[in-house]
């Protein structure tokens, strides 16, 4: 399951059971398995689909036989699987193939007018107009194109792509231009012991269905399987397709106040811990780490500092991790002074009178689920303003009672 220079997570067998059992289609005389890897997903497939014929392809031979375990019915093409007019490479035809498998190398790349085509010939036209994307949605492109009309694929991607804003377009796409038959949530680290990388189980069928319908949204263990499932609108999937996300809007379904309409004013420190550092010297603003060094019992810091920018906390101010692995979604209250912040770090401003009670309740497991729930990134999480500010908040005061 570990990475390799070229950008692959070779995915475990009970994983690679869990997508293909995900697939609709009953039979299939055709599979495709492009970046095929270790043959994991190979495998599978052509243990479910048992009179199918597998079209692999790798950009360099693959470390095991699958052929050698189904003789006659395995063609592999040593080529890159972006590769211009990749079906003539392959000797198949566009359109024509049953199903797909597909765990794709993630790595960045620029823009080139095949690359265009390829989007713009199976409907990505919003990505078409892209000048760098990653390499997972080009490979998805890739198998779109060869899948005959009603073909399936289920392809394995990383949560940024399923849950982050400036992925939007992606998802627009995606519900512009197939039907999604489900979405299954991999835990972490699942590909690799250093990567903390969340990912996802995407399974489409290549048409478009266009009235909204109900979509599987899970979660799966450790074990590759499916520990929890949730019933999503399709047009509820364009904003976020994760589980972990639905699971907590369902959850607050019954909360009507949002954290943006108690007034509040949210922003983020300017500079970095590096510039900060250099301008200011250490020990002279607040980054990740002084969340846990700084702060006392009950998390409040007092500060003396004089700030020599705009954007500073001060009293009543709330702080909170908007990234960081170890202190991610950690609040602090400001109690007396001012200080500078850093820009991995939150400021949220409030009224006197929601103050206290708005930084218990973001201490609550309620508010740090959301927090994590609602957190974008693959190897570093983050929140954005937008879904801090869209929180449900339950605090006493406003839903009118006098104490907290």
């Amino acid at each position: 399951m570990a990475s390799d220079l070229l950008g692959r997570y070779y995915t475990d067998p009970g994983i690679s059971q869990l997508l293909v059992s995900g697939l609709q289609m009953s039979y299939a005389a055709s599979i495709l398995d492009i970046g095929v890897g270790d043959g994991s997903l190979a495998k599978a497939a052509m243990q479910r689909y048992q009179s199918a014929h597998l079209i692999s392809a790798d950009i360099e031979s693959p470390k095991r036989s699958i052929a050698a375990c189904h003789p006659g019915r395995v063609t592999f093409h040593l080529v890159d699987g972006l590769s211009p007019n990749l079906e003539k490479k392959l000797k198949c035809f566009i359109g024509q193939l049953d199903v797909a498998v597909c765990n794709p190398p993630y790595k960045k790349i620029v823009m080139q007018p095949h690359h265009r085509t390829l989007l713009s010939s199976v409907g990505f036209t919003e990505l078409s107009r892209k000048d760098r994307l990653t390499s997972d949605i080009l490979f998805l492109a890739q198998n779109l194109r060869l899948l005959k009309t009603d073909g399936e694929i289920g392809i394995i991607l990383p949560d940024t792509l399923l849950s982050g804003s400036v992925f939007m377009n992606f998802r627009k796409d995606i519900l512009s231009s197939t039907t999604v038959m489900g979405v299954i949530q991999l835990p972490e680290r699942i590909f690799s012991k250093i990567t903390e990388a969340s990912t996802h189980i995407l399974l489409l069928k290549k048409r478009r269905t266009a009235i909204p319908y109900l979509v599987p949204i899970e979660l799966a263990d450790t074990n590759g399987k499916i520990s929890n499932t949730l019933m999503v609108n399709s047009y509820e999937l364009l904003h976020r397709m994760d589980y972990r996300y639905h699971k907590n809007t369902i959850a607050n379904e019954s909360y009507t106040e949002k954290l943006n309409q108690l007034n509040c004013i949210i922003f983020r420190g300017t500079y970095s811990k590096k510039e900060l550092n250099r301008s200011l010297g250490a020990g002279n603003f607040f980054h990740l780490s002084d969340f846990r060094t700084r702060a006392d019992s009950l998390n409040n810091l007092h500060f003396r500092n004089k700030p020599t920018v705009k954007r500073f906390a001060q009293a009543g101010d709330i702080l909170l991790a908007r990234v960081g692995k170890r202190v991610f979604g950690k609040v602090a209250f400001v109690a007396t002074g001012k200080v500078e912040i850093s820009d991995c770090v939150i400021a949220i401003r409030v009224p006197v009178k929601y103050r206290m009670a708005l930084f218990h309740f973001l201490k609550s497991s309620i508010a740090q689920d959301y927090i994590q729930a609602h957190a974008s990134g693959v190897c570093s999480r983050y929140i954005t303003h937008s879904e801090l500010l869209a929180m449900p908040v339950t605090l006493p005061q406003v839903l009118g009672k006098k104490n907290f």
